[in-house]
């Protein structure tokens, strides 16, 4: 059964090396493998690519895997976006309410209540937590969602 199915059994690492370097190996891509590359990190696509220089010559893909990814990456790319911007406005919207005296329960919202100087504090706390949360959707967040859309050219 081993034999007949080696690829559920992985490979150590020398025959992994030396499938990579043999001139005969092809390298063979499906639609999703290619389509994953617009929900990864920029450093991820830049490493694949580098590898991708060193294999180029023995890649092999199939002509129905490059019309899939034809018909479905403007579709990944939106997608992409669309999660980026939902996990962005479900941040700021948990940092909206995450240190207000309403989202503590009724004993730990009345003892906070009870003294001027800690409501002015965790009012103070909630505005940073919220520019934190800004900044971080602002320069993270967004920052991925600009790259996104210049894939879309």
């Amino acid at each position: 059964m081993k034999s007949l199915f080696s690829g559920f059994y992985g490979v150590d690492d020398s025959d992994a090396k030396n499938l990579w370097n043999d001139d005969k190996t092809v390298f063979i891509f499906d639609t999703n493998a290619l389509l994953l590359l617009y929900r990864c990190e920029k450093e991820t696509r830049d490493a694949f690519f580098s590898q991708w220089e060193k294999i180029k010559e023995r890649v092999w893909l199939p002509y129905h895997v490059c019309l899939e990814y034809q018909r479905n990456r403007l579709t990944a790319i939106k997608e992409h976006v669309m999660e980026l911007e939902n996990a962005g406005n479900h941040l700021t919207n948990k940092a909206q309410v995450a240190l207000t005296l309403e989202s503590l329960d009724k004993k730990h919202s009345s003892t906070i209540r009870r003294y001027e100087s800690l409501r002015g504090q965790l009012e103070k706390l909630n505005v940073e937590l919220k520019s934190t949360v800004d900044k971080f959707v602002k320069e993270q967040i967004s920052t991925r969602i600009d790259d996104a859309a210049l894939l879309q050219s």
